[in-house]
């Protein structure tokens, strides 16, 4: 058996659905996410590398840090363009990263909302870096923007092109998860639902 290993935030992980929840006393990824729905489809072991709060950048260095194997597939979904990194920041007591009470946080969303543009192009930067290094490595990998707003698509916002990204699968929010905000079980299924339709026929 294959294996699809995925990269993301917290729509990858599966932030808040059922069987992770509360997220800090149980700390893994869904079962009942994207990948796993998809992995079962396409009858493949998944390796789930979301990990709620990521941006950009900590996704990549997920990517780097990774040993992959042959014949894995490889998806990547990206997270908002406007995050700024904080995931190097971390709670001493647990190791997780500082909650959205913390001061730091707070001073984080300052940051980002005055540096977003910058932000933003920032992160293109990556993911066109990161489709440069599969390619390099000649594996089977498919990266998504999966939009929320597409009246705010950050090519409108940026005007910053990346072509080997699929740009038009979006979530719709069936149903919600255990914090109300994130999607819900169906909502994941529905995603990997686009996923197998769209992306396996742009596998790069």
């Amino acid at each position: 058996m294959g294996r699809l290993v995925t990269f993301g935030c917290s729509l990858t992980f599966g932030y808040a659905l059922p069987d992770s929840w509360p997220y800090r006393d149980v700390y893994k990824a869904s079962n009942l996410a994207w990948p796993n729905v998809l992995g079962s489809k396409l009858n493949l072991e998944v390796i789930n590398k979301g990990n709620p709060g990521a941006g950009q950048t900590e996704i990549f260095s997920n990517v780097l840090d990774f040993k992959f194997e042959p014949g894995d597939t490889v998806i990547t979904m990206w997270s908002y363009f406007d995050r700024l990194e904080f995931y190097k920041f971390l709670e001493p007591s647990n190791g997780l990263r500082i909650s959205q009470n913390h001061s730091s946080y707070r001073n984080f969303v300052i940051l980002s909302d005055k540096y977003k543009t910058d932000i933003a192009r920032r992160n293109w930067l990556i993911m066109q870096h990161a489709s440069l290094y599969f390619k390099e490595k000649s594996m089977k990998h498919i990266s998504i923007m999966a939009l929320e707003d597409k009246l705010n698509h950050p090519n409108t916002l940026y005007k910053i092109d990346v072509p080997d990204i699929i740009q038009d699968i979006s979530w719709n929010y069936l149903d919600k998860a255990m914090d109300k905000v994130h999607p819900g079980p169906e909502s994941h299924k529905d995603m990997a639902e686009q996923i197998y339709n769209k992306g396996f026929n742009v596998v790069y």
